[in-house]
């Protein structure tokens, strides 16, 4: 017998006695179990759980972002009502409440950025804005609102979306396809994801969750496989914070469930991480080897650092949600810029804290803090692990519309308690230790909440603390009305996106434009559409040499894309570009010094610059402005020969 071994209760039969599951010691003798049917929130955990993950399309100019943001915003539609109802009266009310001002006070800041489309839909590809923080919300709620006996639906839907990308990884590496599921810059597997950092996420949320069923319960060795194949495909990513933190829930699953049960699913761990590292030709160690902490974690903590300096403009709240560019750009330093790269800025914080605290300001921090708090207060078990692997990933890489909502619906899962047992802190009680706690406490037990629940007229699960308030028929209007709207969105969204692709893909002029135009008219909120036309109109420029009126029509169409995303220094500086195109060189200047003020190292703008003043037989300004390009691109053989050129007519003056 161990001593000072965690109570049986306190995690693993959180799933595990749910109706339908294994018996943690697998006994013969248990009371027969109650089945009962899929019910609303159920349906909507699995579908969110298993396709925010996996919704993909070769057909998307985006294949990953646009599909997964199109089912976030039903999420959100789903479980708008459902968070309401847990803030009225719940076991988690007050997470609940903290949660709703925190959307209060995120909508609030779009409504005082600079640019409410960006604030409110997020940056193309990214889309982690106000939309994106109440799709977590509903996740969250929908999680929260579960029965204990549908806990097993939500239970299934993250393995299926993580099993399936874990399956696409090992594809991916296997075969070496071309086209939509290409490895990741050429060696790393990405799954349906996008990106080895998001899949990184949701394989080791996975992992953390089925740590108990695989060391647990009479049929515990059919999680074996599944257990190989996340661990397998985790390797494939060749990111370098999986194996720390797969170490983590390894330790923590032989703590918690003991040595003897827990040690095959360590072992098997390892084993299946260890079998990719050898076969795939130790590409993980080449990352790492070549990784310094300059290049790791010092580009990270000068992006937090930069993001942070905007509190200093708008302490209260924030730059607006999905804006972290505007706060980065106008510090960026020449030595930054020039290894991010030309054209390249940073989208997102890599760091969850940073991004609420930069784009929704103290107020929205305290109030996210209070929503996580309160939650993790009241959560427990395996979902619990599931959102704290996946959140710490994102403690140092981007927030993602496919993964970071399975995070909170976990969350939300987690707070969940199963037939009268304690929730939250009192329910991690140490062997001898912590009764009196548990029995003491309220919140550890159903029986004031049920008599609370009882004398309001709410609807008790004779669960425990899981209160629930039977939604009305307003409630019902709200969601069908919500619903409609997210289809609707979603559907121009994927539309919207495809002719996107069309337009990308066709080499035919006028049809390029033609696609350009529907995508603008489907997505009349993100620049990349606007974008879109005015490429097709400088294509079709290339046919005709002599004229400038297609050249004029993409510099409109540009203008339009920069009213969308003002705080994007290279649609102004392509804007520049144009207007010195069509000799307009007061204009081009403007436009380049406006970029300039976004981002002091705009390569097209510091470019810009130097080309009109070299047109005006200016050398000295020419060669300045050169050498300033020449700092962001060093290696720029073109830009070298141009300042050459500058010091031979000043040398011949």
């Amino acid at each position: 017998m161990r001593a000072h071994t965690w109570q049986a209760e306190t995690v693993e039969s959180v799933i595990a006695e749910v109706p339908g599951n294994d018996d943690v010691a697998g006994r013969g003798d248990d009371p027969p179990r109650v089945r009962s049917g899929i019910g609303g929130y159920a349906l909507a955990a699995v579908a969110t759980a298993a396709l925010l993950p996996t919704a993909f399309s070769p057909s998307m100019f985006s294949l990953t972002f646009t599909p997964k943001f199109a089912v976030l915003l039903v999420v959100a539609a789903v479980g708008a009502v459902p968070l309401v109802c847990l803030a009225r009266s719940s076991h988690i009310t007050w997470a609940a409440r903290a949660g709703i001002a925190f959307l209060v006070v995120g909508l609030i800041s779009v409504l005082l950025s600079p640019s409410v489309d960006t604030g409110f839909f997020g940056l193309y590809d990214w889309g982690t804005a106000w939309l994106f923080w109440f799709g977590c919300a509903g996740a969250f709620a929908i999680g929260a609102k579960l029965k204990p006996e549908e806990l097993t639906w939500a239970f299934g839907g993250i393995v299926v979306g993580a099993a399936i990308n874990a399956l696409t990884a090992i594809y991916q590496v296997g075969t070496h396809p071309s086209g939509a599921l290409v490895l990741y810059q050429g060696g790393q597997a990405d799954g349906m994801l996008g990106n080895p950092i998001h899949l990184e996420a949701i394989l080791l949320g996975a992992l953390a969750l089925i740590a108990g069923r695989a060391s647990t319960g009479a049929n515990r060795r059919m999680w074996w496989p599944i257990v190989l194949i996340l661990s397998a495909s985790l390797e494939l990513t060749l990111e370098r914070a999986a194996l720390p933190i797969m170490l983590v829930i390894m330790a923590a699953s032989l703590v918690v469930y003991g040595l003897r049960r827990a040690a095959p699913f360590a072992v098997l761990t390892m084993v299946g991480y260890a079998a990719s590292y050898v076969s795939g030709g130790s590409g993980l160690g080449a990352r790492v080897t070549s990784g310094t902490s300059s290049t790791t974690y010092g580009t990270r903590l000068h992006i937090w650092h930069l993001a942070l300096e905007s509190l200093v403009h708008r302490p209260l709240v924030g730059v607006g949600p999905g804006e972290v560019l505007s706060a980065i750009a106008p510090h960026v330093s020449a030595s930054f810029a020039a290894h991010l790269g030309v054209g390249t800025l940073p989208a997102d914080s890599h760091d969850f804290l940073v991004e609420v605290l930069a784009t929704t300001g103290i107020l929205g921090f305290l109030a996210f803090l209070a929503w996580l708090g309160g939650a993790a207060l009241k959560a427990r078990g395996p979902f619990l692990a599931c959102a704290v692997a996946i959140l710490s990933v994102e403690l140092i890489e981007p927030l993602n519309v496919g993964v970071t909502p399975v995070a909170f619906l976990a969350l939300g899962a987690a707070t969940v308690s199963l037939s009268g047992q304690s929730v939250g802190l009192a329910a991690f009680r140490w062997s001898g230790f912590g009764s009196a706690v548990a029995e003491a406490s309220p919140a550890a037990v159903g029986d004031s909440t049920s008599r609370r629940s009882l004398s309001s007229g709410e609807d008790d699960v004779g669960s425990g603390p899981t209160t629930r308030v039977r939604p009305t028929r307003y409630g019902a209007l709200v969601t069908a009305v919500l619903l409609v709207a997210s289809l609707l969105l979603g559907s121009t969204m994927l539309a919207g996106d495809y002719y996107q692709y069309v337009s990308y893909k066709d080499v035919q002029p006028q049809a390029k434009i033609a696609a350009g135009k529907n995508a603008n008219f489907l997505l009349p909120y993100w620049a990349q559409s606007a974008a879109a036309v005015a490429e097709g109109y400088l294509w079709a420029s290339d046919f005709d040499s002599g004229g400038t009126a297609a050249v004029e029509h993409a510099l409109n169409w540009y203008v339009t894309a920069s009213q969308r995303d003002p705080a994007d220094p290279t649609l102004a500086g392509e804007i520049g570009s144009l207007e010195l195109q069509l000799g307009n060189r007061g204009a081009a200047q403007r436009e380049n010094l406006h970029a300039l003020q976004l981002d002091p190292w705009t390569y097209v703008a510091l470019l810009g610059l130097g080309t009109i003043a070299m047109k005006d037989h200016d050398y000295n300004t020419s060669l300045y402005w050169y050498e300033q390009a020449l700092k962001v691109s060093p290696a720029d053989n073109d830009l070298k020969k141009l300042i050459a050129s500058d010091k031979t007519h000043l040398a011949a003056t």
